[in-house]
């Protein structure tokens, strides 16, 4: 399997998408408040992701703000972050992303 979750964020809330493989969501589309209470419960939702998947799901971040700047390194970031930049694609240009 290929687990990978996407994440959109927005002002006091982010939208969550998971695939346990191409093809395969996990569970619904959801949208988790920036809350220390539902933040815990999107990393429960990963934890059960990872042992449904038998693999850490990798998580692509939508590029606003300043989320695609540094990446947390990858000994405290307890899952594979990934963030792309769709918006070279309009221009023609290969997709870039980065990977911690």
């Amino acid at each position: 399997m290929n687990p990978v979750v996407g994440l959109e964020f927005s002002k006091g809330e982010s939208q969550v998408q998971a695939f346990l493989d191409k093809g395969k969501p996990y569970g619904k589309s959801f949208t988790v408040s920036h809350t220390i209470e539902e933040l815990t419960t999107l990393l429960h939702f990963l934890e059960g992701m990872e042992k449904e998947a038998k693999v850490r799901p990798t998580v692509i971040l939508e590029s606003t703000g300043h989320y695609h700047t540094t990446p947390k390194p990858a000994d405290t970031n307890p899952f594979n972050a990934s963030i792309s930049f769709p918006s070279n694609a309009i221009f023609g240009e290969k997709p870039t992303s980065l990977q911690a």
